[in-house]
Formats: C-alpha cells, structure tokens, sequence
C-alpha cells in the first residue's frame, strides 16, 4: 500500500492509503482534500472526513468511479501520516543534503 490521492470522476480529490485490486481501489483512512485560503492570502490544502461511518477506516471505490491517481508530494504525505497514520515523516532528497 501507498498513500496516494485519486481523483474521483465527481470531481473529490481523495488521499488514502491505497492498494489497486482487479476491479476497485481498497482506500483506508480515506480523506477528502480541500482548497482554502490560508490567513496570509496564500492557497492551501485541509482534509475533510470522507466516508467516516466505514468500518475499520476502510472503503471500496471502483475503478469505474477513479478518473485518476497521482503520487503526491511528501510534504502532503507527511502531514497524512501525522495524521492517520504512524506518525513516521519521510525526508526529502533536500532534506538530507
């Protein structure tokens, strides 16, 4: 698994830790990004519950609903997995220089 974000042909963009099965992506602790305005003007993102009554954190979307997926950029991973998931940070290759 990996976490990735999909974008939904309704138009969601969805980050979850994601695993492709033959007919439909296996999602957990899915979250929906938002776009908002940060205090300084600047534009920045949030995440929203997204199917929060799913046992275990854990849902099915199938492919016929995925228009896309995308790997995304690690500071958005990290502030994922600060969140739902170990806790651990990844460091980028400038972060080790």
């Amino acid at each position: 698994m990996s976490v990735k974000v999909c974008k939904l042909v309704s138009g969601e963009d969805i980050i979850a830790d994601v695993r492709i099965y033959d007919d439909y992506y296996g999602l957990t602790n899915p979250a929906q990004i938002v776009v908002q305005q940060t205090e300084d003007g600047k534009v920045g993102a949030a995440f929203a519950p997204f199917a929060p009554y799913a046992k275990d954190g854990k849902i099915r979307i199938f492919k016929h609903a995925i228009a896309g997926e995308m790997e995304i950029d690690i500071k958005l991973e990290n502030e994922y997995n600060r969140i739902f998931g170990s806790g651990i940070m990844l460091a980028s290759a400038s972060d080790l220089k």
